[in-house]
């Protein structure tokens, strides 16, 4: 490799931002948003996507066990086997930049390691997913419909 070449990195891997993620929770408190920065553009909110129904109306019919991540920068997602999932949460979760608190689930932090039930599908961003940025959407394999979440 040439010096000053940057190494590829999978896109929906940030190391060197993931910690800037993490960091938000007083900038949450304080001035209500969260900023972490977008690729070389504008910083942007770090997003949690909602469901339009609550935790007692979620599926958990599928189980997937994946490590919490925030995709593209942006939107709080996990990653399995390789693949990115964008997760829709039930819409009564909580989430403070840093922590999110599904009803009757333990609270979990980007970086856990879970199992959330639920089920996934293809990203629709012309319908029921109109509302995912693009960057997310596109650096994303499948969206995640979470019914409850689990340890282990």
């Amino acid at each position: 490799m040439k010096p000053g070449t940057k190494r590829a990195m999978p896109h929906y891997l940030g190391p060197m931002r993931l910690p800037a993620s993490l960091a938000c929770a007083a900038a949450v408190l304080l001035a209500g948003g969260c900023a972490v920065p977008d690729g070389d553009g504008p910083v942007s909110e770090v997003l949690l996507l909602r469901a339009d129904s609550p935790a007692s109306a979620g599926s958990d019919a599928a189980a997937l066990p994946a490590r919490v991540q925030v995709i593209a920068d942006r939107c709080v997602g996990a990653v399995a086997g390789g693949r990115a999932y964008l997760i829709r949460f039930p819409s009564d979760t909580a989430w403070d930049g840093e922590t999110v608190r599904i009803p009757n689930s333990p609270a979990v932090r980007v970086g856990d390691d879970v199992t959330f039930g639920g089920s996934g599908s293809a990203i629709d961003v012309n319908g029921a997913d109109r509302d995912v940025p693009a960057g997310c959407a596109a650096a994303a394999d499948e969206i995640w419909y979470v019914g409850a979440v689990t340890f282990g």
